[in-house]
């Protein structure tokens, strides 16, 4: 009897952030997410999905003023031994650091 090996598919997710209480902008990120698409799509191998540019505002309080964050997920997906997940780290680190988590 043969049995079908079924692939696990693993994505790796990040999302990128600029917020204007540290001089971060909408222009900010869209101009990180290009830079980190140029970089991603050097990778041949890997699926990349994004998620909609998100903008979030907080109203002030007590101890803080109000703020605008604009954030945008990505979903990484590897369809090959290469590249490794190091190397799309690589690529994306070039141009920020996110935390990144795995998602099955």
């Amino acid at each position: 009897m043969k049995y079908a090996r079924e692939r696990l598919v693993v994505k790796l997710t990040f999302e990128v952030i600029s917020d204007d209480r540290f001089d971060g902008s909408k222009k900010e990120l869209i101009d990180m997410t290009e830079k980190i698409d140029a970089a991603l799509s050097k990778l041949e191998g890997i699926t990349v999905q994004k998620g909609i540019l998100r903008e979030l505002r907080f109203p002030a309080s007590e101890n803080e003023p109000s703020h605008i964050t604009y954030r945008r997920r990505y979903f990484v997906t590897k369809s090959a031994c290469n590249p490794t997940w190091n190397d799309v780290y690589a690529a994306v680190n070039r141009v920020y650091s996110p935390k990144y988590e795995f998602q099955n």
